[in-house]
């Protein structure tokens, strides 16, 4: 399975630093956008959310 004279020739694999930081870049700029989201409309999020709730109970309550 392992091709001892390419391993020799090539080296093992490795990440390149450019690579690194891409993928904490990414990863940061996932996590900045996800935390921006909640911060700015955390609020009206959770509001929307309740209303449907209610309206979901509301909805339930007339058919029964």
């Amino acid at each position: 399975m392992l091709d001892r004279t390419k391993l020799e020739e090539v080296g093992l694999p490795w990440f390149a630093s450019s690579q690194v930081i891409s993928k904490v870049g990414w990863n940061l700029a996932i996590g900045a956008t996800v935390t921006h989201v909640l911060i700015w409309y955390g609020k009206e999020i959770l509001e929307v959310i309740r209303q449907y709730r209610v309206s979901v109970r509301i909805h339930e309550s007339a058919l029964n």
